[in-house]
């Protein structure tokens, strides 16, 4: 068995990018102000696009109910965020920051409270390890340094260095490159994802996923077990996950029922469901 977990908004409670960039760009003090405004016309920039290209998009997304269609149009996402990342890569934010500043970064986001990490994870982390079970995390965030400095700070749960963290790098230049410095593979989509885990996982092996998003639609879809962290109230990601699953017709079911649901073996695809962390741990979804 292996647990693999997303990382913004999973572990997180809320995604982390923007605080990443401004930890840099205070980081980057001599060019605080030039860096800031590049960093507002990136996000101008994008939701600019990702707004336009969802609005011409077909089918809409009422259209798209199968699995199959749902991933087509998150692949198809792929140009945005690509120019996206070169926009940041471009504007000089990380340039000269070294893995040690990142994991920095990492420590003093939390330790300053600008990011929080959900209650229950250092448990969870820590009953994994503690039954001989490899965790993963698989993001799409920029630097994996710097999530290493946030999971350097989860109370009660295992040394960071028992946990693999497969992200996006940076390098010297400040570029974002993927996993290994590899700027070809640079993870931005549910399908990026979905081939990473593919490539991290022996063929066979059960593997559980806990994610939060659409970006780990794919994951969450391929594994074994899915577990679909999200509540009914607020924000725009976590419901727009569960909206999306029930509209491709996948089967929610609380992790509260899973042995009823491991017994009864439906043929549909489910997509088990928790609000919060604790239920993970109290349901015995994630050993069952």
């Amino acid at each position: 068995m292996h647990l693999v977990l997303d990382f913004d908004g999973t572990i997180t409670q809320l995604d982390t990018t923007a605080e990443l960039v401004l930890a840099a760009i205070r980081r980057q003090r001599r060019h605080q102000p030039d860096l800031l405004a590049a960093w507002t016309d990136a996000v101008q920039a994008y939701m600019q696009e990702y707004h336009a290209f969802k609005a011409n998009y077909t089918p809409t997304r009422d259209q798209r109910t199968t699995p199959a269609q749902e991933d087509v149009y998150l692949a198809s996402l792929r140009p945005i965020e690509e120019a996206s990342l070169t926009r940041i890569s471009d504007s000089g934010i990380f340039r000269d920051l070294e893995d040690t500043d990142l994991f920095e970064m990492g420590v003093e986001v939390i330790s300053e409270d600008i990011v929080a990490i959900r209650s229950g994870w250092g448990a969870v982390l820590g009953e994994a390890i503690r039954r001989g079970i490899p965790v993963t995390i698989l993001s799409v965030n920029w630097s994996r340094a710097f999530i290493r400095g946030v999971l350097s700070c989860l109370k009660g749960g295992p040394s960071v260095e028992d946990v693999k963290v497969i992200a996006n790098d940076l390098s010297e230049e400040g570029e974002i490159i993927g996993p290994g410095g590899d700027s070809e593979c640079r993870l931005m989509t549910s399908q990026d994802k979905l081939e990473a885990l593919r490539r991290e996982i022996p063929v066979g092996e059960k593997v559980v996923y806990v994610g939060d998003s659409v970006t780990d639609l794919g994951c969450l879809m391929e594994v074994s077990r899915g577990v679909a962290l999200a509540s009914e109230e607020g924000g725009d990601g976590p419901p727009l996950l569960l909206n999306t699953l029930r509209r491709i017709g996948v089967e929610l079911v609380p992790v509260g029922e899973v042995e009823r649901a491991v017994r009864e073996r439906s043929e549909k695809k489910v997509v088990f469901w928790a609000k919060e962390v604790e239920e993970l741990l109290e349901s015995g979804a994630l050993w069952i």
